[in-house]
């Protein structure tokens, strides 16, 4: 009967063992299914202008092959040359915002990590094309183009000149020269004057140089007069009638001077003639 037992208990010890073993194989292939990493995704274009707006940088389509979660973890990382930039985003989202506000080659990484700390990166690479100054400005209330003339004003000094709204992109500029007869004159997008730079020439030569945060520049033209030009074309109209009208009354005046009046014979004659 005790030899009964013992086998029994063998029995019911192989078949524990034989229950141990099995389960191993299939822990051991959950752990290595748990260490499969995520699969990061974001695309971007390979040109863009720059602008003050932020680039949008969407990664939603990562994904955990190991895992039906969507728990995953988002960590930005850019340059620009040999320079950190700065990546606007929140780790439990999947969107961050990328500052372009600088031309250049910017280098991007995102690193994916999912809740066993699994994590994958993928990198891309973007080209920030410089946009020039785009100008816009007043001289004395007046606004500025290429080539205009901007007279004297009716009202005296001081006057104001600004180009402190001229955008590089749509962001605002960063310096300002301004230029008499191909001489520096001031120095900033906005100033106040006392003198009117035209007194005593005829007209003056302005040049608007404006540069962005790259060191590009910018430049525009204009004319400071002292006095509203007239059209041409009308001062010869104006000429050419007023030497009309002096014709007119000249050869009014001699036809009038060479006019004789006709005499008649008095009667007084013709009587006299008769009684002869």
């Amino acid at each position: 009967m005790e030899k009964g037992n013992n086998r029994a208990l063998a029995t019911l010890l192989s078949v524990t063992i034989i229950i141990l073993s099995t389960s191993s194989p299939i822990t051991a292939e959950e752990d290595q299914d748990d260490s499969t990493p995520p699969v990061p995704i974001f695309e971007i274009m390979g040109e863009i202008n720059e602008s003050p707006e932020p680039m949008t940088l969407d990664a939603s389509l990562s994904y955990d092959p190991g895992s039906d979660s969507d728990d995953l973890r988002y960590i930005w990382s850019g340059t620009r040359g040999a320079d950190n930039i700065v990546i606007e985003y929140q780790e439990n989202e999947s969107v961050a915002f990328m500052p372009i506000g600088l031309a250049g080659t910017y280098k991007i990484r995102l690193t994916v990590f999912d809740p066993s700390m699994n994590s994958a990166s993928l990198e891309h690479e973007v080209r920030v094309i410089d946009v020039l100054p785009h100008i816009r400005g007043t001289f004395a209330s007046q606004a500025i183009s290429e080539g205009v003339s901007i007279e004297h004003p009716d009202t005296s000094g001081p006057w104001s000149i600004n180009a402190s709204a001229s955008t590089d992109g749509g962001s605002e500029v960063a310096d300002c020269e301004w230029y008499l007869d191909d001489s520096i004159w001031l120095e900033g997008c906005k100033h106040s004057i006392l003198e009117w730079p035209a007194a005593g020439f005829d007209s003056r030569n302005v040049r608007l140089e404006v540069m962005d945060d790259d060191g590009s520049l910018s430049s525009m033209e204009f004319i400071l007069v002292n006095e509203a030009q007239e059209d041409s074309n009308h001062v010869i109209f104006l000429v050419l009638g007023a030497l009309l009208a002096l014709g007119i009354l000249s050869l009014a005046f001699r036809r009038r001077s060479n006019f004789d009046i006709p005499k008649w014979p008095s009667r007084v004659a013709d009587e006299d003639h008769m009684l002869k």
